[in-house]
């Protein structure tokens, strides 16, 4: 027996300082990558004239650049990686406005393969290729093949070219949703969920094995509206009916059938890549015979205007509202310190929140809204809204002088639900762990999901989502031209487009970023500024480190394969429990 403990205690203290080399060895690997990365991007390429800038937007678009390799560190203990850097609308918006001004950059060129981002990201970016435009110089659009949003997007080029074994994919909009609850019943576990709003759809796939009519309703509105949309203003780009071009999608014309992609007139020409890049040259100016001249966003050095003037504060809150968390979430007490930050600086004369989430928790979602209250009453406070701003992203929202949106943003979704998964079954029949229960009180164990609720419980959990329901449209009707019968009539829990919220209500505009950073400007009268962003970037040593100490490892390796699953979503659901401002967020295709 005494030979078994010394030998138990070796293999765990043998474990523990293995962990400690582990991430040791990590650490050091991790910092030698951003330290080599950092030296390579210090060496902004300088260009010559008639150089073109090359955009491939191929990796992930958030809204806003990260400024290190931390930002986006996966680590792997067995698999040393670091994700690459995301692509910024604010950089891509800075980069491309700058491009149309200097005269070193003779054109732009588009490199068009897959887009990973919504389609309120996509008009938005779109709409920047529009305006560079205006400046006379020339925009291309290459790709092997398109698919709906790409070629939104070349659509707004002056020239669309495609490889000649290439196809566009243009066959309208659809969305899916995958519904669990008889998967879930297989494994034990019952999602016991309370709700208010007859179109809070977060929760079907918990609880249904099919849509909703009000879903199916809310979701066909909502891809009409983005759809039809987006058949505007390629018609006017195209200058094709967009009767034409939803005849060329449902009877899938254009799809490996590029002879008629030309002369339809839906692209321009057909070329392979060599041939376009020396075709490029040749328009932009260059020489043929040396190699093409182009500068990627990464080297393209962006000139900030270092003059003294008044701030607009740019506040980003993106991904899900959460109580604890770390980067691509958002907390309230980093949203309040940000709030903070910009009422008590006095250079800051006014503020644009930028939010792009699907909501998340309630009590988090109505903290901020607090905060933001302290601050929107001293300073002019905007909204512009990205992909998402729904439930408790719309929540934090409401208040807004002016509220930004993109016909195709998604928006709305004002109800609340509530929700305690319960895996008694799963705990004790698959992975046969008995759980005895001692307690003082008959609901001692209440929102635990070892156990099911009984009737006053789940008359508990509805009295607290009818509660924060009733204080969600009282906010929305408080800020908005709305009384709060009007906003229980369009909330619900119904989504609406971008679109559709500038009819009801819901938002005020039509308009990027950059437009919501002009309308603050001229609430606060100033002529000039520069813009500060926050939350800060924490890109110390210390910050760092942390990020290497929170990074996801993959702890479920050494399980059998079906334990690992099993754990892991468990894990998962033990985490959605609670009072929810929520939004199942939706992939459009």
């Amino acid at each position: 027996m005494k030979k078994f403990f010394t030998t138990t205690l070796a293999v765990i203290t043998g474990l523990f300082v293995w962990s400690i080399i582990s991430t040791a060895a990590t650490a050091i690997f991790f910092f030698a990558i951003v330290a080599f990365s950092d030296m390579d991007s210090n060496n902004t390429k300088d260009i010559t004239k008639n150089t073109i800038l090359h955009l491939t937007l191929d990796t992930e678009i958030t809204d806003r650049s990260e400024d290190s390799y931390s930002q986006n560190a996966y680590l792997n203990l067995t698999n040393f990686s670091v994700s690459e850097k995301t692509i910024g609308i604010n950089t891509l918006y800075k980069a491309i406005k700058q491009a149309s001004t200097d005269p070193k950059i003779s054109a732009l060129f588009l490199d068009l393969s897959t887009l990973n981002c919504g389609a309120a990201s996509v008009e938005e970016i779109r709409n920047m290729i529009i305006d560079f435009k205006k400046s006379g110089k020339p925009v291309f659009s290459y790709a092997d093949s398109y698919d709906n949003l790409t070629y939104y997007l070349a659509s707004a080029a002056d020239q669309i070219i495609m490889n000649p074994c290439g196809g566009i994919e243009f066959k309208g909009l659809a969305m899916q949703n995958f519904y669990v609850k008889s998967a879930l019943e297989k494994v034990g576990i019952e999602m016991q969920v309370v709700r208010h709003g007859k179109f809070k759809s977060a929760v079907e796939p918990y609880i249904q094995d099919k849509m909703s009519d009000e879903n199916s309703l809310q979701s066909q509105t909502l891809l009409n509206d983005i759809w039809n949309n987006m058949l505007l203003e390629i018609s006017v780009s195209r200058k094709i009916d967009t009767e034409v071009l939803n005849k060329y999608a449902d009877e899938l014309a254009l799809v490996s059938n590029q002879n008629f992609c030309v002369s339809s007139g839906i692209i321009d020409s057909l070329m392979y890549r060599s041939d376009f890049l020396t075709y490029l040259q040749e328009i932009a100016g260059q020489d043929i015979t040396q190699d093409i001249k182009t500068v990627s966003l990464n080297d393209y050095q962006i000139i900030e205007n270092q003059k003294p003037q008044s701030i607009i504060a740019v506040i980003y809150a993106s991904g899900e509202i959460v109580g604890d968390g770390g980067r691509g979430t958002i907390t309230s007490k980093a949203m309040a310190k940000a709030f903070e930050q910009a009422r008590c600086d006095d250079k800051v004369k006014a503020v644009v929140l930028r939010v792009n989430s699907p909501g998340g928790d309630a009590s988090e979602a109505e903290t901020i809204l607090h905060e933001a209250e302290k601050l929107a009453a001293v300073k002019p406070f905007v909204v512009s809204m990205g992909d998402y701003a729904a439930s408790g992203g719309y929540y934090i929202s409401c208040l807004a002088d002016s509220i930004f949106v993109m016909p195709n943003t998604i928006t709305g979704s004002i109800g609340v639900f509530g929700i305690m998964p319960c895996a008694q079954k799963l705990i004790k029949n698959t992975i046969g762990i008995n759980v005895e229960t001692v307690k003082t009180n008959k609901h001692s164990d209440f929102m635990t999901i070892t156990s099911p609720m009984d009737s006053k419980e789940a008359e508990v959990l509805q009295r607290s989502v009818e509660n924060i329901y009733s204080l969600f449209i009282g906010h929305v009707a408080n800020y908005r031209p709305l009384s709060v019968e009007g906003v229980d009539s369009i909330g619900q829990g119904r989504v609406w487009s971008g679109i559709s919220a500038c009819k009801n209500g819901l938002s005020d505009n039509f308009g990027g970023l950059e437009c919501a950073i002009d309308a603050a400007a001229k609430i606060a009268d100033i002529k000039s500024w520069k813009i500060m962003e926050y939350p800060e970037n924490d890109n110390s040593i210390l910050g760092i480190f942390k990020d290497i100490l929170s990074a996801k490892l993959s702890a479920f390796n050494n399980y059998p394969k079906d334990y690992a699953k099993i754990l892991k979503y468990a894990e998962n659901l033990s985490k959605n429990q609670g009072v929810k401002c929520y939004m199942q967020p939706v992939v459009i295709k």
